[in-house]
């Protein structure tokens, strides 16, 4: 996969903030593929010191792996429960699940761009293995992706 064709297959369903500007004109952003285990990858949610959600530029807050934010599903507003109570049945009737975008992170984690109720419902569903993802590789840069301001100065 190349630069235009991640564009077309997520340009509309990544709705962080993705600086797809840079995304399409700097030479060292470039998209691959891996394969992750759930426990390697962050939704961009985040918690506060209460351990509450917040915003992703709140002061303290702290990004979430699948695994911790499936914990916290009775916090989650109605909608994605029901959005990721969907998947749950589905991953349980067999499907399988979809490649999900993501970017690549210091020590073999990954920020998933988008996907995130279907990944907590895999986990909730007990889908095991690796996970399928189209990944960009890129400098860990809060300009590029907002949320990779928590993982500056890891690499």
């Amino acid at each position: 996969m190349n630069k235009t064709e991640f564009r077309q297959r997520y340009g509309q369903a990544i709705r962080m903030c993705f600086n797809w500007a840079r995304f399409n004109a700097e030479a060292g952003i470039d998209v691959g593929q891996a394969d992750s285990d759930l426990n390697s990858l962050f939704v961009p949610w985040y918690i506060d010191g209460q351990g509450g959600f917040t915003n992703w530029d709140a002061t303290g807050a702290t990004p979430l792996t699948v695994s911790q934010a499936a914990l916290r599903l009775s916090s989650l507003s109605q909608h994605s429960q029901a959005t990721i109570g969907h998947w749950v049945k589905e991953y349980q009737s067999g499907k399988k699940p979809e490649r999900t975008p993501a970017y690549a992170l210091p020590d073999d984690h990954y920020l998933v761009l988008d996907g995130n109720h279907r990944l907590i419902a895999a986990h909730l569903a007990g889908v095991n293995g690796t996970f399928g993802l189209d990944v960009v590789r890129g400098p860990i840069d809060d300009g590029i992706v907002f949320d990779l301001r928590y993982w500056k100065g890891k690499a």
